[in-house]
């Protein structure tokens, strides 16, 4: 287990219980420990509790209660404006419009629900090239 500081981390935000539990299953299969918030608040809490620096990837949900996945992104960027941390969004909206916007904002990638582990795996392989 001295392994484990150097296990990469996730944080999931996602106001579903079991999303939740499918992505720490699907992100625990490639390796990471997983943190989970319900809302964008939630997370950004979250990510001041834990350090921004200590997350390897934030996987997000658009709709959410109290603070949604744009508002989410908007504040994370504005709060830290220096970081790296890919960040992975995971909605049913598929409006090609909201996702150029996503982009723009500087998203690591966009993934639709309902969420097709191999899709996923795909996904976050693409951001993280060293998984195998």
């Amino acid at each position: 287990m001295s392994n484990d500081k150097n296990m990469r981390k996730a944080l999931i935000i996602d106001d579903s219980f079991l999303i939740r539990r499918l992505h720490k299953t699907n992100l625990g299969n490639l390796g990471f420990s997983t943190f989970e918030a319900e809302n964008g608040q939630d997370g950004l809490d979250k990510i001041q509790e834990l350090g921004v620096d200590s997350l390897s990837l934030i996987v997000v949900d658009m709709v959410m209660p109290v603070m949604n996945g744009i508002e989410f992104i908007v504040s994370f960027n504005k709060n830290y404006p220096d970081s790296s941390v890919p960040v992975l969004v995971c909605s049913s909206k598929s409006d090609i419009t909201l996702i150029k916007k996503l982009i723009a904002v500087g998203i690591s990638g966009y993934i639709l629900k309902p969420v097709n582990s191999n899709m996923f795996a795909k996904k976050v392989k693409e951001i993280f090239p060293d998984i195998e």
